[in-house]
């Protein structure tokens, strides 16, 4: 019984997400200014992503509901990427830079990984709750907010009208 109640549980924490927040970016909403460095080294920056839409998810290597998201990501950057959709992964648990590369290996993440520090993380609101997903517009402004785990679907239903499709 006991084990029956616990997969319940499970069931119904993934079955959505936390809350969802729409943000109203027509309402003259102020652009994200963030920067981060990849697993592989390389600098991303907020305004090199402007003219694309993109999904910034804060994750860490411990969660579950973390790792559970990972292949939606993977699945949204092999079918819009092509269409203007960019997916940054952002590890807040600390893993060392060897850790960390050896987690996208193991977990085939095919975008950019990088390692939080305090200033994107005050930026963007995020406290000790993973995963936090926002969604970004071309004009870099946050048009919505996912905390917890979000569902392929939820996200695309976020993505699609903002894309070159």
């Amino acid at each position: 019984m006991r084990l029956m109640t616990l997969a319940v549980a499970f069931i119904a924490f993934f079955s959505q997400s936390w809350t969802s927040l729409p943000l109203d970016a027509s309402s003259g909403g102020t652009p994200m200014i963030w920067s981060v460095t990849s697993h592989k080294g390389k600098q991303i920056h907020s305004s090199a992503l402007i003219g694309r839409v993109t999904i910034v998810n804060f994750w860490a290597t411990w969660c579950i509901p973390c790792i559970v998201e990972i292949p939606t990501f993977h699945d949204l950057v092999q079918k819009y990427e092509k269409n203007g959709l960019t997916v940054v992964g952002v590890s807040v648990d600390g893993s060392s830079p060897a850790m960390l590369n050896a987690f996208v290996d193991k977990f085939k993440m095919n975008y950019p990984v990088a390692m939080t520090n305090p200033g994107m993380m005050s930026n963007f609101g995020v406290g000790d709750t993973v995963p936090m997903t926002f969604v970004i517009d071309q004009q870099g402004r946050i048009v919505r907010r996912h905390v917890g785990y979000v569902k392929k679907e939820e996200l695309e239903k976020d993505i699609r009208p903002l894309l070159k499709l």
